[in-house]
C-alpha cells in the first residue's frame, strides 16, 4: 500500500509540481504570485471535487465514454491553452499569456487531481491501514515537492546559461507528453488503438516503474509507445516550435521593414 499510494504521487501529482517548476522558472514567473496560487488552488480544488463528485454520472456518458472523453478533451485544451500562453509570452504579452497560462494550469490540475482522488478513494475503501496511507501520503509529498526544487534550480540555472535553448526544448517536450495523457483514456474507450508497439525499452526501463513514472512526467516517456503515440507527440513538439519559429520570423521581418523605411535626418 505504501509503494501504490508513492506511485500515485508520482502519476497524478508530480506532474503539476513539474508544470510549475516550468512556469517559474522561465516561461512566465511573475504568474505565480501568492494572489494566483491561492487562487488557483481554491479554483482547482473546487473543480477537482465537483469532478469527483459528478464522476459516476459523467461516465454513464456517450455509452460509458463520458469521463474518458471529458478527461481527454480537457488535456487537450490545457495543451493548447499553455502553447498559446508560452507564445504569447515570448510576443511580451504578459496579460494576455498570464490569462491562457493560468486556464491551462487549471484544467491540468483538475483532470490529474480528480485522478488521483478516485484512485487514492479507492485504495483507502479497500484497506484498513490508515497509518501506511498517511506515510505514503508524506513520503509521496516528499518526493514531488524535493524533486520539483532540485528541477526548478535546474531550470533556472539552465536558462540563464548557454543551456537556454535545450531548457526551452525541454519545455516543448514536456507539453508533449502532457498531450500524451489523452492516448489512455482515448484507447479505454476504443477511439484510439494502442494494440501494437513501435518499439520495448521494457528491460531498461518500466514505464510503470517509479523511474518511468518521473521520466514520462518529465518527458512523456512511454517503453512500448503506439503509432498513434508517436505521431501525437512528434506533432505536440514541431508545431509549436514552428509556430514560434514563424513569429520570431515576422517580427525581424517587421523590425527589418520599419529600419528601411527609416530616413536618415538631412545634414544641416
Amino acid at each position: 500500500m505504501l509503494i501504490n499510494t508513492v506511485i500515485l504521487f508520482l502519476r497524478d501529482l508530480l506532474p503539476i509540481f513539474i508544470l510549475l517548476t516550468y512556469i517559474r522558472a522561465f516561461v512566465c514567473p511573475p504568474l505565480l504570485n501568492r494572489y494566483t496560487l491561492g487562487l488557483g488552488a481554491l479554483v482547482s480544488l473546487a473543480l477537482i471535487l465537483v469532478l469527483f463528485g459528478v464522476s459516476a454520472n459523467v461516465s454513464e456518458m456517450l455509452d460509458g465514454a463520458g469521463l474518458e472523453i471529458l478527461r481527454a478533451s480537457m488535456i487537450m485544451l490545457s495543451y493548447c491553452s499553455l502553447v498559446i500562453g508560452t507564445l504569447l509570452a515570448t510576443l511580451q504579452r504578459e496579460q494576455l499569456a498570464k490569462r491562457f497560462l493560468f486556464v491551462g494550469i487549471i484544467l491540468f490540475t483538475v483532470v490529474k487531481g480528480s485522478a488521483f482522488l478516485i484512485f487514492f478513494d479507492v485504495y483507502l475503501q479497500q484497506t484498513d491501514a490508515l497509518y501506511t496511507v498517511l506515510t505514503g501520503i508524506f513520503v509521496g509529498g516528499s518526493i514531488c515537492l524535493s524533486f520539483s526544487a532540485i528541477h526548478f534550480f535546474l531550470l533556472q540555472e539552465g536558462y540563464a546559461s548557454r543551456l537556454r535553448p535545450l531548457m526551452v526544448l525541454f519545455w516543448w517536450l514536456f507539453l508533449a507528453g502532457l498531450l500524451g495523457h489523452v492516448i489512455s483514456p482515448l484507447a479505454q474507450v476504443n477511439v484510439l488503438s494502442t494494440d501494437s508497439a513501435v518499439w520495448n525499452t521494457e528491460f531498461l526501463i518500466h514505464d510503470s516503474s517509479e523511474y518511468g513514472h518521473i521520466l514520462k512526467a518529465l518527458v512523456g516517456y512511454e517503453s512500448t509507445p503506439s503509432l498513434a503515440f508517436l505521431w501525437l507527440y512528434s506533432l505536440a513538439v514541431l508545431v509549436p516550435l514552428g509556430l514560434r519559429l514563424l513569429s520570431r520570423l515576422s517580427a525581424a521581418h517587421a523590425l527589418l521593414r520599419r529600419l528601411l523605411a527609416h530616413k536618415p535626418e538631412e545634414p544641416l
